[in-house]
């Protein structure tokens, strides 16, 4: 082998081992690998095995994260360049079929339960449209309640979700006052995967919903993952205060806040909360019904949100 040849194999082999790093999760699992990509929060990586695995961004260290960031390809590379990275775009957005198990169950006007696979075992409810369309799979909204009743929050609004042709999912476990943030977030981050995963869905229409907490929950989410979330149904429910209205919500979110009139509590923090949200280029609108901090009992406010979500989707895709 001649010292050219010799030269260029040494500075390959150096190149490729600069390439592998030790990864450490949020739950401080550590695993030895090289990056090969990054795509709407989905990370690929490579093992010295030659073994490809996928891990959500979100359960990434913050290290990790400022380390994928630093190597993302700018868009001012090559036209080849480009055209991959909107095919993977593109890949990333396709409408979601579902896993076969799942895909038996969803029968038009049906309610069934699944449980998330992973250490926490969480369960959901999940409501199927009466028209539901095996063949164009719809819209996605993932509901929680302050004290972890996926059945509940998931009654309260099922009929409006009917009308509107979307698929409904109410969350277990999922409470206030849990404690364990560590835990809380790793719960959070196993039933939303299990359900991209098994439910079949349109990822580029994931709505959050909740009640009261189970509103601060799907309004922390939006600020702790970096999934392309569509919007939020906020019901009788507020950011945290001041310290939350600085966080990094996703983007060009949709956000209805449905509130009833003798709400003082949730009303009291609507407007800063909509000018915190509009600094993130969201679109907000305030609903309001008669009553206090339960949730509605006529769907009919539910109907209007739903309508202005999907107008605001319509403008959006114009």
């Amino acid at each position: 082998m001649n010292l050219k040849l010799r030269w260029m194999l040494l500075v390959l082999g150096v190149v490729l081992a600069a390439d592998a790093r030790t990864w450490t999760s949020v739950s401080g699992k550590q695993i030895e690998a090289e990056f090969v990509s990054e795509t709407f929060g989905q990370v690929t990586l490579k093992t010295p095995q030659g073994e490809k695995i996928g891990i959500p961004l979100a359960k990434l260290s913050p290290e990790d994260r400022h380390f994928i960031q630093g190597r993302k390809i700018p868009a001012s590379r090559t036209r080849s360049t480009a055209a991959a990275l909107e095919e993977s775009r593109a890949a990333a957005l396709a409408p979601r079929h579902g896993t076969p198990e799942v895909a038996a169950k969803m029968t038009p006007g049906a309610t069934f339960i699944q449980t998330a696979a992973g250490p926490n075992a969480i369960t959901y409810h999940v409501r199927v449209p009466p028209g539901y369309d095996p063949a164009r799979p719809p819209p996605l909204v993932i509901a929680f309640s302050s004290t972890g009743n996926g059945h509940s929050i998931l009654r309260s609004i099922s009929a409006s979700t009917d009308k509107a042709g979307w698929i409904a999912i109410g969350c277990d476990k999922l409470r206030n006052n849990m404690g364990d943030d560590k835990l809380t977030d790793a719960m959070e981050d196993e039933v939303l995967e299990d359900i991209y995963r098994s439910i079949p869905h349109d990822p580029r229409r994931v709505y959050l919903a909740g009640h009261s907490g189970g509103a601060m929950r799907a309004y922390g989410i939006t600020a702790r993952r970096e999934d392309p979330f569509a919007g939020i149904l906020a019901y009788g429910g507020w950011l945290g205060g001041p310290e939350h209205q600085k966080k990094r919500y996703c983007r060009f979110m949709a956000v209805a806040m449905i509130n009833g009139n003798k709400d003082d509590a949730a009303n009291g923090w609507a407007v800063s909360d909509k000018q915190a949200l509009l600094l993130r280029k969201c679109r907000v609108e305030i609903f309001t019904f008669p009553g206090g901090h339960p949730m509605p009992s006529d769907p009919e406010v539910s109907d209007r949100a739903i309508a202005w979500l999907q107008q605001e989707w319509e403008a959006k895709a114009r």
